[in-house]
């Protein structure tokens, strides 16, 4: 796999099956990340990259919702906190954060820092599929928060449109 900080920051999320929800993030031919569901029915997914691996899942109940996130082979966490729109806040441990919004018609989302800087815009296609584009702002490319807000931008996207098998 192509390291996230290495691409041009133009990416393109697509369903790698139309009988599973698992996503691919891609940069043309180059393979960068992959996110895998551990059952059609469940909220619970596996985020893999070169850049490290992170399990998400959501928990809680209607209008109090979060995604626990633990990092694979480490003790590090972080918490992504749901408004019921799913737009929310992600934050670690040590007092970093980063904010997740859309626009009305859930098409567009984006990842911006607690100065408001925008980091990363997310857009998905409006197809059956689960496909969208990821534009990476190039002066926060090599941050290394980048590879987890790219891949927790989809997981979210995906509970929120609940893309299922066909």
């Amino acid at each position: 796999m192509k390291r996230i900080a290495e691409s041009s920051g133009e990416l393109a999320w697509w369903q790698s099956s139309a009988w599973r929800r698992d996503c691919e993030l891609r940069e043309g031919s180059d393979l960068l990340a992959t996110l895998r569901w551990q059952s059609a029915f469940q909220a619970a997914a596996l985020a893999e990259s070169a850049d490290g691996a992170w399990k998400f899942k959501l928990e809680g109940f209607l209008f109090r919702q979060w995604v626990r996130i633990e990092v694979e082979g480490s003790e590090e966490s972080a918490i992504f906190q749901a408004q019921p729109s799913l737009n929310g806040i992600l934050e670690y441990g040590d007092g970093r954060a980063f904010y997740w919004d859309s626009n009305f018609w859930l098409t567009k989302w984006i990842w911006s820092n607690e100065q408001e800087l925008e980091c990363m815009r997310v857009q998905r296609s409006l197809t059956l599929k689960a496909e969208g584009g990821v534009t990476i702002d190039s002066t926060f490319l090599a941050r290394p928060e980048i590879p987890l807000l790219t891949l927790l931008g989809w997981y979210v996207i995906m509970l929120l449109t609940d893309i299922r098998p066909g």
